[in-house]
């Protein structure tokens, strides 16, 4: 699980996040985005999925960007990539999730 924080509202955060998720290759799509917003403080949830040759199955990323208009929380967990009986995922899950967390910090975010 991936949790960051910064000085960067939660419009320009849900940006960065589609930018990051365009970023991790030609398997990955934005399949949805929802959010809700209450008085100053905004919920934005993002879903990507990866094909990942390795397991022959789809991987999704879950983000949730939280917060106002001045800072902000990306928080993101990855699931559904196991294969098999034993449900090995092969570590196609801290992969999509080190590789997101790594598009984040090279768009600014910490």
């Amino acid at each position: 699980m991936i949790s960051m924080s910064a000085k960067i509202g939660v419009s320009a955060a849900a940006s960065m996040v589609s930018q990051a998720i365009g970023r991790l290759g030609t398997t990955v799509e934005q399949a949805g985005e929802m959010g809700r917003t209450w008085e100053d403080c905004s919920v934005r949830v993002i879903v990507a999925e990866k094909y990942f040759m390795r397991i022959g199955s789809f991987a999704s990323l879950t983000v949730m960007v939280s917060g106002d208009a001045e800072s902000s929380r990306v928080e993101a967990v990855a699931s559904g990539a196991g294969d098999g009986l034993l449900n090995f995922n092969w570590g196609a899950r801290q992969d999509f999730e080190e590789d997101f967390r790594r598009q984040m910090r090279d768009l600014g975010y910490a």
